[in-house]
């Protein structure tokens, strides 16, 4: 092995990402949604807070378990843009919740009242790494744009 194996082979191993929590990757989704387009402002923030506040997931979740949540998440955003939450939310969410997941990132993308073409691509990431058949995503999709229309 080289030394330039060495380094590359070590810095890789750095990258590695810790699993996360259910919970952790429900918001992750979340949070990649809002920050297809570059950025995340405090409101994008209160908004899925209040989404996930909702969810029996996080009824438990107090505003000291959401900062620790959040830091964590914004740390891999950081790190490796919204399309590593992504990925390291796959592994976390069960079956029977990927369509939740989904849609809950579908209604993220919508709270502005417009999908830009980097949201399209990411949802379009997200439906397939979640392994959400076309027909689901396109009801979803559906039925998040006529709640999002007011």
């Amino acid at each position: 092995m080289s030394f330039f194996e060495d380094v590359f082979s070590e810095a890789a191993e750095g990258d590695d990402v810790e699993p996360l929590s259910q919970a952790e990757a429900f918001a992750a989704i979340a949070l990649a949604l809002s920050a297809a387009d570059g950025s995340v402002d405090d409101v994008e923030i209160e908004n899925i807070v209040t989404y996930l506040r909702r969810m029996h997931l996080f009824r438990e979740f107090d505003t000291p378990h959401f900062v620790g949540l959040f830091d964590k998440i914004v740390r891999l955003l950081v790190k490796g843009g919204p399309e590593l939450l992504i990925d390291a939310a796959r592994e976390s969410i069960p079956d029977d919740l990927k369509p939740t997941a989904f849609a809950l990132s579908v209604d993220v993308a919508l709270a502005d009242g417009v999908i830009q073409p980097v949201e399209q691509k990411l949802m379009s990431t997200l439906r397939t790494t979640l392994e959400i058949p076309d027909e689901l995503a396109l009801k979803i999709t559906e039925v998040m744009m006529i709640k999002n229309r007011g």
